[in-house]
C-alpha cells in the first residue's frame, strides 16, 4: 500500500493527477480534492489511501494527514465511495466538515454533487461522534464512559446511546441510575 508519495505531475485529469515518482519512473494516476491539484511539471507531496474494489484500486491523495484521516472517516459510511469522499473534500476543507457535522448541517453536503438529503444526515448521523467531541454528557469522564460503554454494550449505537445521555445530563445520577435512566428514554425498543 502507497501511503505518501511525491514527484512530478506528468498529466492532470478532471479529478486526477499522474504523478511522476522520484526514482521509480512510475506513472501513478491520482484521485485529488481541488486544493491538491497541480499543473504539469509541479512537484506534488500527498499523502495517500489505496482503496481496492471489485472494479480495481484507486489511490486517493491529500495535501495534509488531517485531509487523508477525513476520506478514510468518509469512507466508513454506508453509500460514500472512494470519489464521492474525494469530491466532499473538493468542496470543503476538512474543519468545515467537522464544524458542518458539529453543527449538525447538512447543507455543505447536499452541496456536493450525488449527495441528497437522506445520504448527507446518514453522514451526520454516522461520523458526528467520531470526529467531535461527544456533547452534553457532564457527569465526568469516567462516568460517561461507564454509561455510554454500558448502553453500547446492549447493542445501541453509541449516537442512539449519546443521544439519551443527553437529554439525562443535567440530572445528578450515579451511573447506574444513569443508565436506567438512559434505558427509558431508549424506550422498549429491541436492540439488534
Amino acid at each position: 500500500m502507497i501511503g505518501y508519495l511525491e514527484g512530478l505531475v506528468i498529466r492532470t485529469g478532471d479529478d486526477s493527477l499522474v504523478v511522476k515518482v522520484h526514482g521509480t519512473g512510475l506513472g501513478l494516476e491520482v484521485v485529488v480534492p481541488a486544493r491538491a491539484r497541480r499543473s504539469p511539471g509541479q512537484p506534488v507531496e500527498l499523502h495517500t489511501h489505496t482503496h481496492i474494489a471489485s472494479d480495481g484500486a484507486i489511490l486517493a491523495g491529500f495535501g495534509s494527514a488531517q485531509e487523508l484521516d477525513m476520506y478514510r472517516h468518509l469512507l466508513d459510511v454506508t453509500g460514500v465511495g472512494p470519489r464521492m469522499a474525494v469530491r466532499v473534500l473538493s468542496s470543503h476543507p476538512a474543519d468545515r466538515i467537522v464544524q458542518a457535522l458539529d453543527d449538525e448541517d447538512p447543507r455543505p453536503f447536499q452541496a456536493v454533487s450525488g449527495i441528497g438529503r437522506k445520504l448527507a444526515n446518514r453522514i451526520i448521523l454516522e461520523l458526528r461522534g467520531k470526529l467531535v467531541p461527544e456533547p452534553g454528557i457532564r457527569i465526568g469522564p469516567s462516568g460517561a464512559d461507564e454509561a455510554l460503554d454500558a448502553l453500547v454494550g446492549l447493542g445501541y449505537t453509541r449516537v442512539e446511546a449519546q443521544l439519551a445521555l443527553e437529554q439525562i445530563a443535567a440530572e445528578d445520577l450515579d451511573v447506574t441510575n444513569r443508565i436506567a435512566a438512559a434505558l427509558r428514554i431508549l424506550g422498549t425498543r429491541v436492540a439488534p
